[in-house]
C-alpha cells in the first residue's frame, strides 16, 4: 500500500546515532524526518526548509543545544524546538523556555511521549499561523476600509 507522508516535517538533531535513530524510527511513519549530527547543517536546514519542529540535543560537541536554540530561533523564529537532553536541570529548563523552546525531553525519552510532543507541537505551531493570517487580514479589512473613505 502506498502511504502519503504528512506535510509536516521534524528535524531531530543529535551528536549521539542511537537517540537520532530512535527519533527517526519513531517519527517516520507520520512525519517527513530529517536528521543532522552536525549543528552547522541544522541551522542550514531549519533557514532553507519548511521545518515545522526541530527536536534538539542539548549537549552537543562544538555548540551548546541552548547557544544553537538561540541561533536558530533568529533565522526560523516560527520552528517549535524540543531540547532533549540524558542531563536535565531546572536552569537548562528555564533557559530553554526563555530562548523560546516549546518543550523539554529528557532522555531516554518515551515513543508516546515523544509523540505527544510533536502533535502539540504541530497543533501549537498550526494555531499560530492561523492566528497570524486572521491579523493579517483583519489588518488588511481595517486599512481598505479607512483608505475608501477618504
Amino acid at each position: 500500500m502506498l502511504r502519503l507522508k504528512n506535510s509536516h516535517t521534524i528535524l531531530a538533531v543529535d551528536d549521539e546515532f542511537g537517540p537520532r535513530e530512535a527519533l527517526r524510527m519513531i517519527l517516520q511513519n507520520n512525519y517527513n524526518v530529517l536528521t543532522t549530527d552536525n549543528p552547522q547543517e541544522a541551522m542550514d536546514i531549519a533557514s532553507s526548509e519548511k521545518v515545522d519542529i526541530v527536536m534538539l540535543d542539548i549537549k552537543m560537541p562544538g555548540i551548546d543545544g541552548l547557544k544553537l536554540l538561540k541561533a536558530m530561533k533568529t533565522v526560523a523564529p516560527d520552528v517549535e524546538v524540543v531540547l532533549v537532553t540524558a542531563y536535565p536541570s531546572t536552569k537548562s529548563a528555564i533557559e530553554a523556555m526563555q530562548y523560546g523552546a516549546y518543550d523539554y525531553v529528557i532522555k531516554p525519552f518515551d515513543k508516546n511521549r515523544i509523540e505527544e510532543v510533536v502533535r502539540k507541537g504541530i497543533i501549537r505551531r498550526t494555531q499560530r499561523k492561523l492566528e497570524r493570517g486572521m491579523a493579517s487580514n483583519l489588518i488588511s479589512e481595517l486599512y481598505q476600509k479607512f483608505n475608501h473613505k477618504k
